[in-house]
């Protein structure tokens, strides 16, 4: 009872203290017109976005580790999660950014790197929480992480391949967070932009480890946060693809294509929120120290 009132009580000074002081720095920032139709580094002066980029990131991952450290793992991507969504709900929205004239090959460019490093942060909350439950691995039976950095993504029985199954839950989690957040994304707005990435990336957690449950595979967080990242690159090529120079116009029309309208960093948010609790859903209990019934 007492661990569990400290557990929340922690995320809860994420999501209401923490999380809104990180993102007083991401409220500075500006555009050209002084506005804010602005991404991390669409639309502000370069170093002021990295700037930002770096205290917010920075932030989630350490709270996200404390959080793993002390608690589980869900609570530490649940903490960064928050961290960086108020950060995100600070700065502008898609259709912000496009009337602007903000460019889909740096948003495009801002996904890779933003994807990257929360993928980043995904890994680090994961090994903080395998080291606090390292007598797990040594269960006869038990699936144990691939050799080297493949482990980061996927755990398998002692002796077994993991190339295809690690293609293979990729690409199913790359498709079905593409669906699922086709379907869900229904506008620009901050709250409609995270729900669909959070619905995205549960989405893809669920299917993906349903698809290799008989093989005795183990998906990752990270490995769906990978998964949302690529989708998160793909919505500002797939606008460029689709809509060329027209892309205002496709905005004014309501027909932007539905991946393009959430930010880059809506997509790590999403990964954060959506990728464990998508597994678990899946049947997978990703922290000894998290009580099944949470």
């Amino acid at each position: 009872m007492r661990k569990a009132t400290f557990r929340w009580t922690f995320i809860l000074l994420c999501g209401l203290l923490l999380g809104p002081a990180v993102a007083y720095a991401a409220s500075g920032l500006r555009d050209g017109d002084g506005g804010q139709a602005v991404t991390l580094l669409v639309g502000p002066p370069l170093f002021a976005g990295l700037g930002v980029a770096i205290l917010a990131l920075g932030a989630a991952a350490v709270l996200g580790a404390l959080g793993s450290a002390a608690f589980s793992l869900q609570t530490g991507t649940l903490s960064a999660g928050l961290m960086l969504a108020w950060t995100s709900w600070r700065m502008g929205t898609m259709d912000d950014v496009i009337r602007r004239g903000g460019s889909p090959v740096w948003l495009a460019i801002e996904a890779v790197i933003t994807g990257v490093i929360g993928v980043g942060v995904v890994v680090l909350i994961e090994q903080i929480a395998r080291q606090r439950q390292a007598a797990i691995e040594k269960a006869v039976g038990v699936p144990r992480p691939a050799p080297g950095p493949l482990g980061f993504f996927i755990w398998l029985r002692p002796g077994d391949a993991a190339a295809a199954p690690l293609g293979t839950g990729l690409v199913v989690a790359v498709v079905t967070a593409a669906i699922a957040g086709w379907i869900v994304t229904i506008g620009p707005l901050k709250g409609q932009a995270m729900l669909g990435t959070t619905v995205a990336a549960l989405a893809a957690g669920f299917v993906a480890q349903s698809t290799v449950r008989t093989k005795g595979v183990i998906l990752t967080p990270a490995l769906i946060a990978a998964a949302v990242a690529i989708v998160g690159v793909l919505g500002p090529v797939a606008a460029m693809v689709m809509h060329g120079g027209g892309l205002r116009e496709a905005l004014y029309a309501g027909q932007l294509v539905p991946l393009a309208y959430p930010i880059p960093l809506d997509w790590v948010v999403g990964a954060l929120f959506g990728g464990p609790l998508g597994l678990s859903f899946a049947g997978l209990h990703l922290d000894a120290r998290q009580p099944k019934s949470a």
